[in-house]
């Protein structure tokens, strides 16, 4: 289901590959003095600003989730509550109520299911 070139969190995948295809092509560029345009994303915030209806909703229709699966992770969405762990422990075991926060958008970090529902956002 998703593109072949995906590298993310897929099993038996990491990104060795796809940097050894890129040094591969800077060596050669560099050897031949020809020029290379190389695009760098920064998405150490990915999972924190994923919103529901572009980044969840319509990536999981276009590969043909069922609607009660998509509606089963708008539940989640909208019952979603954090905590910060810290050295001094769970927000939420410190401050009791107001150590939690809703988190309103976004995979959450250390979720089961974020490192493929962020896959299947940025193959869109």
């Amino acid at each position: 289901l998703l593109d072949t070139a995906q590298y993310g969190f897929l099993p038996g995948k990491d990104t060795s590959l796809p940097l050894m295809g890129l040094k591969a092509v800077t060596d050669f560029c560099n050897y031949w003095r020809e020029r290379l345009a190389v695009l760098a994303q920064d998405i150490r915030h990915a999972y924190d600003t994923v919103e529901f209806t572009v980044g969840k909703e319509m990536p999981l229709r276009r590969l043909g989730a069922p609607e009660k699966f998509i509606d089963l992770i708008r539940e989640l969405d909208s019952n979603k509550r954090t905590e910060v762990a810290s050295a001094h422990g769970l927000s939420g075991e410190i401050l009791g109520d107001e150590g939690w926060f809703r988190d309103e958008t976004g995979w959450g970090q250390g979720g089961e299911e974020s490192p493929m529902g962020w896959d299947i956002f940025f193959d869109v």
